[in-house]
């Protein structure tokens, strides 16, 4: 992802959590940083808007950026397993290497984003709005993408193993390089969905039919 600014690199987490705090206190964006390798804990962002900024090797432990907006930001090799970012919104991000198990993503709004190499195991999607995105080889095994409004999205080798997309419509999505094995649908979702005929067994009972083997 393109940074177009210079960063501020912040050595701990605390400074990180006063700029915060300052910047929601300010209704000002918290801008152009760079946080490496430390433990976010027990943080609550509040309401503001992240810009530009890039967190290396971090790993968040609850913490909240619930109703949070962030825009050209990159999280690489983060761990954010429950964190929370309720009603948050998502723009040309990128999450590279993450560990996302019990992230709450519900009623989000991503676009023109990246989830790639990612652990996403539990992590709940539903209710949310999700464009121009892509998830490139990443484990979604359990996790809730239920009652979303998906468009152009793209899923690239992704496992989708006792996935939930009840409720989600999957026209013009193409799974047919992920593993769909036990996905959860009621069936009318799949239509206009692109599958391998591989997968044809898989989703027969959503379909009605029965494949008859030779």
């Amino acid at each position: 992802m393109k940074i177009r600014k210079k960063q501020t690199r912040y050595e701990t987490a605390e400074a990180f959590k006063d700029t915060v705090r300052q910047c929601v206190k300010n209704r000002s964006d918290v801008k152009n940083i760079i946080i490496e390798g430390k433990d976010i804990e027990n943080f609550t962002s509040g309401r503001v808007d992240f810009v530009n900024c890039r967190f290396n090797g971090c790993r968040f432990t609850n913490c909240s950026f619930n109703n949070a907006d962030f825009t050209d930001c990159v999280f690489f090799d983060c761990d954010i397993s429950n964190a929370h970012f309720n009603e948050t919104a998502f723009l040309r991000v990128s999450f590279e290497g993450c560990k996302c198990i019990g992230t709450d993503f519900t009623q989000t709004l991503t676009g023109k984003s990246v989830f790639e190499n990612s652990i996403l195991t539990y992590a709940n999607f539903s209710n949310s709005g999700i464009k121009d995105t892509v998830f490139s080889k990443c484990d979604f095994m359990k996790g809730a993408v239920s009652d979303c409004n998906i468009v152009k999205t793209v899923f690239d080798g992704c496992k989708l193993e006792k996935a939930d997309f009840s409720g989600t419509k999957l026209e013009g999505i193409d799974l047919s390089t992920c593993d769909i094995d036990g996905i959860v649908l009621h069936g009318y979702e799949l239509e206009g969905a692109t599958v391998d005929v591989s997968q044809l067994l898989t989703l027969s009972h959503f379909l009605g039919v029965k494949i008859k083997k030779f």
